[in-house]
């Protein structure tokens, strides 16, 4: 079976239809299944390292704004 969403796609050939149709109709168990994906949980890694550096960035900068008061 060669669908546009396989052709795109070429990962999902593996999984069965029924699978794909439920994977369209949910959009629950598509978030999970992205979350599977290594790219994602990659990235997800990466928002929460940058997060983390972006709270420890605010948290230097809070004794020099107090300073300027």
């Amino acid at each position: 079976m060669s669908t546009p969403l396989l052709q795109q796609f070429p990962s999902l050939s593996g999984y069965p239809t029924s699978f794909l149709k439920d994977l369209l109709s949910s959009p629950q168990l598509v978030e999970a299944y992205l979350f599977t994906l290594p790219q994602i949980q990659e990235l997800a890694a990466e928002v929460e390292r940058l997060s983390k550096e972006n709270e420890d960035l605010a948290s230097e900068c809070e004794p020099i704004e107090d300073s300027r008061s």
